[in-house]
């Protein structure tokens, strides 16, 4: 399986704000860096001695599949609101450290910081360690229960398990871990379900590391800055009308 030159990119450029998170001890890091490092290895074990993937995931983005990551953001904000809303009347969350990061004389504020720390880290180690569980276990149970179960079990384990990871930390303790968790668990549960769709229709592990990246970098976005989002949200849909309403008129002119 050839490599994607966009993956390979990608983590070329992470390495460094990486490298940055570690030395300066920033929160969860070391933990992130350990899951990501883990499951790279297995994916290329995995790869050298897997004839038959669940799934292929090292192709390079094209504008198509770009659509397809944005319609997998909407798809996770819509069921997360659903359920927030629903259960709880509450707002999405996402975890935030809301920590500036300082380094020599440059200084990258909380917000930013958080968002990087989100794409470099977070989001990768996460995607990385969800194929490897998949395509292990789709491997192992492959020849003992033929193919459609064994991806769908793969899929459902790894997303559980994906789900449950949020509750590990302090950070999160008293929203996944907490009476009213089950919400935010089963949301987030659908949600990776939903990364794994558009891993098999773009054949790409970036455009599901896009995915991800877009619904937390929103939810943190609404967290950082709860009035602005509001105002965007309206605007966004005042040009929509706009082109809309642009072209109805152009159409009855003709």
């Amino acid at each position: 399986m050839q490599a994607s030159k966009d993956l390979l990119v990608f983590f070329a450029i992470a390495s460094l704000p990486i490298a940055s998170f570690l030395l300066l001890n920033y929160p969860d890091t070391q933990f992130f860096i350990s899951m990501l490092l883990v499951s790279l290895v297995v994916i290329v074990w995995l790869e050298k001695h897997n004839e038959k993937p669940v799934v292929t995931y090292t192709e390079n983005l094209t504008l198509e599949k770009l659509a397809i990551v944005l319609g997998g953001v909407l798809g996770c904000l819509a069921v997360s609101t659903f359920f927030t809303s629903t259960f709880l009347q509450s707002v999405l969350y996402v975890p935030t450290q809301k920590l500036d990061l300082t380094y020599g004389g440059f200084m990258l504020p909380a917000f930013w910081t958080d968002i990087l720390f989100t794409f470099v880290l977070v989001v990768t180690a996460e995607e990385c360690t969800k194929l490897v569980i998949i395509l292990a276990l789709y491997t192992w149970l492959r020849d003992r229960f033929g193919a459609g179960f064994s991806k769908w079990t793969a899929v459902g384990i790894a997303v559980g398990g994906w789900s449950l990871l949020h509750t590990y930390s302090q950070t999160n303790a008293s929203t996944y871990g907490g009476p009213n968790g089950w919400v935010y668990l089963t949301a987030a549960a659908i949600c990776g379900v939903i990364m794994f769709l558009v891993l098999q229709y773009t054949h790409s592990l970036l455009a599901t590391m896009l995915v991800h990246f877009g619904y937390n970098a929103t939810v943190l976005y609404m967290s950082y800055y709860p009035t602005a989002i509001t105002i965007s949200v309206v605007a966004a849909l005042f040009t929509i009308f706009t082109i809309l309403h642009s072209k109805q008129s152009s159409t009855t002119l003709e």
